[in-house]
């Protein structure tokens, strides 16, 4: 009778110990560890109680309310204190090294798929070269986008148009001398109504014009250029969508469809954030908290240089 029951208690132990382990597998990423174990962040702020100095809870309720906004379900394992009356502590614990390898290896990809992303200044810089410089900076702005040569070609011819419509503009235009002065005129030949305008107010005027016309080719040309950059923010935002969505991957196809010479580069991205969103249980700096406070309507930081002696809690 004993040994029975000490069989039962014996399986009863090793099925409670085998439900602890599905549970608990794998452990990186069901068990997180504490600020103490792993370490972290402690930052410290002071509440602007402007109008408010007659409120005595004024940090204990600030705190309960960015706890709600911030992290309500408490995933980022964020631990909140009030110090005195108007100040505020908050402290994350960083993330586990395969939670950070993650996140590199996801930034690296992202960073490596917009390495082709070209800007204004980028074709400035080239454009106002000369010679065999000129071309090969040109030629270094394409980046793997085939698409991009012929209209870096128009972006130089309207560059070079803008600068001759520059040129003649500063130079402006040539005095004619009137072939009688005015005071010489005889009195017959005065009119009361409109005139003409002299030879040369209408050439600074066609200067204008050619300028205002050729500034306007220019920038049409140049956005044409910059219309083959993928937009780092709708991207980003694609992925931050559900991934079970319809419309995100249809929005990841689209984006392969216009950038087909990106496919590769796109499906890296795609990958390494799957797997670092799997592990997106924490905060990887303080500048992501801080990004969190924005949006719960803390719009402003500063750090205070020394402690202030009028609140030393």
């Amino acid at each position: 009778m004993w040994e029975r029951n000490l069989s039962q208690k014996i399986l009863l132990i090793l099925g409670i110990l085998v439900v602890g382990i599905i549970f608990l597998y794998p452990p990186q990423q069901k068990l997180r560890p504490g600020l103490d174990i792993a370490g972290g962040i402690s930052l410290i702020f002071e509440i602007d109680d402007t109008g408010m100095q007659n409120y005595p809870n004024l940090a204990e309720d600030m705190k309960r309310l960015l706890q709600k906004r911030v992290d309500p379900q408490g995933i980022f394992d964020l631990q909140w204190r009030a110090i005195g009356r108007n100040r505020l502590e908050v402290q994350m614990p960083l993330p586990p090294s395969n939670v950070i390898e993650k996140r590199r290896a996801y930034y690296d990809a992202l960073n490596n798929l917009f390495a082709g992303n070209i800007g204004r200044s980028d074709l400035e810089n080239a454009f106002t070269q000369t010679g065999a410089d000129r071309e090969a900076a040109i030629a270094s702005l394409i980046r793997g986008v085939p698409a991009r040569a012929d209209l870096l070609a128009k972006a130089a011819k309207a560059y070079d148009a803008y600068m001759v419509a520059l040129a003649a503009y500063r130079k402006g235009p040539e005095s004619r001398p009137s072939s009688q002065p005015a005071e010489s005129q005889p009195a017959s030949q005065t009119t009361s109504g409109p005139t003409s305008a002299p030879a040369s107010q209408k050439t600074l005027i066609t200067l204008e014009a050619d300028l205002s016309d050729a500034e306007g080719a220019m920038d049409d040309a140049y956005d044409a250029v910059l219309a083959t950059n993928l937009d780092r923010d709708a991207f980003t935002g694609v992925l931050d969508m559900d991934e079970k969505s319809a419309a995100r991957q249809k929005s990841l196809d689209q984006i392969v469809s216009k950038h087909p010479e990106l496919k590769d580069k796109v499906k890296r991205v795609v990958d390494t954030y799957k797997e670092w969103r799997a592990n997106r249980g924490y905060l990887d700096s303080a500048a992501d908290l801080q990004r969190l406070l924005r949006g719960a309507g803390v719009l402003e930081f500063r750090i205070l240089p020394q402690p202030n002696p009028q609140n030393p809690t």
